[in-house]
């Protein structure tokens, strides 16, 4: 006998495919917007604040550490959520000049 041919709302049903690839899946878990990073910069700066006027280096230490997560995750995850990645045609791979 031929093959079985399922027919009616098959497309409905469909699951996309799996992605294998790691920094697809974290590019998923990481905010589309600036809002989030602005946010985590601005508390950052207030617990800086705080700890000087406290005169705590731990409340300070904390805020220096979320400034620093905020202006490392906002470059990733502008790069990691991009279409497509800008290429300069000026630059040439190694061993082409």
């Amino acid at each position: 006998m031929g093959p079985t041919r399922r027919t009616g709302g098959g497309a409905a049903h469909r699951r996309p495919p799996p992605v294998d690839n790691p920094a697809v899946l974290a590019a998923d878990l990481l905010p589309q917007t600036i809002t989030p990073y602005l946010t985590l910069m601005i508390v950052g700066f207030v617990f800086g604040i705080l700890g000087h006027m406290y005169k705590s280096r731990f409340v300070v230490g904390i805020g220096i550490l979320l400034i620093f997560a905020a202006t490392v995750l906002l470059p990733l995850a502008l790069v990691a959520t991009e279409e497509e990645p800008a290429s300069d045609p000026d630059i040439l791979a190694p061993g082409t000049r």
